[in-house]
């Protein structure tokens, strides 16, 4: 897959992102810290814990289906001299509970597609990729919740898939 092919299939992801629709609107930003565990990365190696990242997510969660774009940012990803970015669109699947009370909850499950960008000293690798994972979002207000997550990270090569692959974890703010 072609780096203008990965481009029109995350330009396709936002645009449904922000034409989702829903009984009432859950669009959010989503600022978030993270950190890496139990995988390999592209030099076969395992990736160890505490390899930290950060990044944000903005969309609309929906009342059951909802959109995201995602961008990540992990330096030092390998060691010195290296760092990883992800930028992804994608989609959540899950109910919405508790309307009406102090707090509502949406577990979810998401899937998402695009730009995993690695830099090694001074060699730096375009690859097309995908996430699946899931989480959970509590809001505490009208305005203000945190969201927990876990997402597989893997690249693909043509109709293959790639030997990239990690798994992070996530804790942030949301805000609507």
């Amino acid at each position: 897959m072609t780096m203008r092919s990965a481009l029109r299939m995350l330009a396709t992801a936002a645009v449904l992102t922000m034409c989702a629709s829903s009984a009432r609107a859950e669009s959010y930003l989503n600022p978030w810290a993270g950190v890496y565990f139990g995988d390999v990365n592209s030099q076969g190696t395992p990736v160890e814990l505490g390899v930290t990242s950060f990044g944000a997510a903005a969309g609309d969660l929906g009342s059951r289906l909802g959109g995201e774009i995602a961008f990540g940012y992990s330096p030092e990803f390998y060691g010195a001299n290296s760092n990883l970015v992800d930028l992804m669109g994608g989609f959540t699947f899950g109910p919405l509970l508790g309307r009406g009370g102090a707090v509502t909850a949406k577990p979810y499950v998401a899937l998402g597609t695009g730009l995993l960008h690695t830099s090694n000293n001074g060699t730096n690798a375009n690859n097309f990729g995908i996430n699946v994972g899931g989480g959970l979002v509590l809001w505490f207000s009208t305005h203000f919740g945190v969201r927990a997550e876990a997402r597989y990270f893997q690249t693909i090569n043509g109709t293959d898939l790639g030997d990239f692959h990690f798994t992070r974890a996530q804790f942030g703010l949301m805000i609507r």
